[in-house]
């Protein structure tokens, strides 16, 4: 499907009563990028900066 031709609500699907969000009928986490920055942050300092290039 072209995006051009996607509409919002037919492809995302928010329950309040289950608390779940999908797309297309998968499931997704809506979550701040600072969330992100703290477990970056968390991650280098256990693990290591090394550990984490690797990935």
């Amino acid at each position: 499907m072209k995006a051009n031709k996607l509409v919002f609500e037919h492809v995302v699907d928010v329950s309040p009563r289950s608390g779940m969000i999908k797309l297309n009928n998968k499931r997704m986490v809506l979550a701040a990028t600072e969330s992100l920055g703290f477990l970056r942050k968390d991650l280098v300092q256990t693990l290591g900066g090394n550990a984490l290039n690797q990935f």
